[in-house]
């Protein structure tokens, strides 16, 4: 069996960026300026953000952890709704189930 083929790890020469609150809520207000995080595009974001020092990698990646916390989010949302509702409906069964227990004793 063939040892895989493992490709070397390649630093960018692009210098690590610490997204701090302040820049992330100018990025968030951008995204929302084009239609949510879906509809931006990295090119648009950086364009209406106008920092200093900001590339489009930086963008780019952003917003791809931007979109894939979203998509969790959501995804947490309704597995929460799904939950709540399949204990509403076990609720009504048995308010249900004690109304026609009580009426066929009377």
């Amino acid at each position: 069996m063939k040892n895989p083929i493992v490709r070397s790890y390649v630093r960018s020469k692009v210098p690590r960026l610490r997204w701090n609150s302040e820049l992330h809520n100018s990025f968030v207000q951008a995204v929302e300026q084009l239609g949510g995080e879906n509809r931006a595009t990295p090119k648009m974001v950086l364009q209406l953000m106008d920092a200093k020092g900001l590339s489009i990698s930086h963008v780019k990646s952003h917003l791809q952890m931007y979109r894939n916390k979203k998509e969790e989010d959501s995804i947490k949302e309704r597995r929460m709704i799904r939950q709540m509702n399949r204990r509403h409906s076990q609720q009504y069964l048995k308010i249900n189930e004690r109304y026609n227990w009580i009426v066929l004793r009377k």
